[in-house]
């Protein structure tokens, strides 16, 4: 009787464990309405002028170059957020507590949203120098469909 309920329990937590397994599987492997898995497309200042096409639901992440403790930061100066959304605040890597001139990334986050065409455009300046030109611009195209 013993080993009975033994096996009964060992079969139910493999069982346990395998529909978990399985959950977490379907999760990761979700998809959008249209079947397909989002992308998550990443661009840096290679890619500065160029148009890229995405589906609703895509992940969209810029990497622009910066140089930590100069004072200049990347700004949206132009894009439709009905089209993509900036998801969060902007964040570095390394962050800027590392040596001060030192290179890293400013990171933005967006996500397509609904069908259409923007530019998104950056402007590398020092916000509190309103007068000056930017240091350098960036922007792509980016179409939704």
């Amino acid at each position: 009787m013993m080993e009975n309920s033994r096996k009964m329990l060992g079969s139910t937590l493999a069982l346990f464990a395998l529909l978990v397994v399985a959950r977490f599987a379907a999760k990761a492997n979700s998809q959008d309405a249209s079947g397909q898995k989002p992308a998550i497309v990443i661009l840096t200042d290679a890619n500065n002028g160029k148009s890229f096409t995405l589906n609703p639901g895509d992940s969209l992440v810029f990497r622009l170059p910066v140089r930590n403790g100069t004072g200049y930061t990347w700004q949206i100066v132009k894009s439709k957020q009905q089209i993509v959304t900036l998801q969060g605040e902007p964040s570095r890597d390394p962050p800027p507590s590392a040596m001060p001139g030192a290179a890293a990334d400013q990171i933005f986050h967006f996500v397509a949203q609904k069908n259409g065409k923007t530019k998104l455009e950056f402007e590398y300046l020092r916000p509190w120098e309103k007068h000056e030109p930017p240091a350098k611009t960036f922007y792509v195209t980016i179409v939704v469909r």
